[in-house]
Formats: C-alpha cells, sequence, structure tokens
C-alpha cells in the first residue's frame, strides 16, 4: 500500500461546555490544505488526567464536511495533532 501526503492538522479547535447539562462540544475547521489533500475522516482521542493512554473519544468517523463533536459527561484533557 502506498500512502500520500497527510493532511494538516484542524486549526481553531474550540471545547466548551453546555451550561444546561454535563456535555462538552470541541469544533475545529478543517486542515488549511483540506482542499489539495482531502481529509478521510476525523477523530478525538482523549485521557483522563491521572493516565497515560489517549483513547478514541467517537466511537464512528466523523466525516468531512462535519467540524464538531459534542460528548456527554466528559472530564478529559485533549490533544490536537
Amino acid at each position: 500500500m502506498i500512502l500520500g501526503p497527510k493532511p494538516g492538522a484542524p486549526w481553531n479547535v474550540t471545547i466548551y461546555d453546555i451550561a444546561t447539562s454535563m456535555d462538552t462540544t470541541i469544533s475545529w475547521n478543517p486542515p488549511i490544505n483540506a482542499d489539495q489533500i482531502a481529509v478521510a475522516y476525523y477523530q478525538i482521542q482523549s485521557r483522563k488526567e491521572n493516565e497515560q493512554e489517549w483513547k478514541p473519544l467517537n466511537k464512528q468517523k466523523l466525516l468531512p464536511p462535519q467540524t464538531s463533536y459534542t460528548s456527554m459527561n466528559v472530564f478529559y484533557t485533549f490533544m490536537n495533532y
């Protein structure tokens, strides 16, 4: 299998709590080069504060043009790469 170049990282990542619930929404802009290098899907990884291992937060692939995700009862550290 030959792999081509990877798209850049999402940018303008914003994480905010929904005031009426315990949910957290993460939103982002597609990579700047997404018009040249297609994004296959987004995966959000998180870890609990006292753990080392990063785990996928979303169970299903987030396909473009989706640029947000809401998770219930989240108290995690997030990584953008």
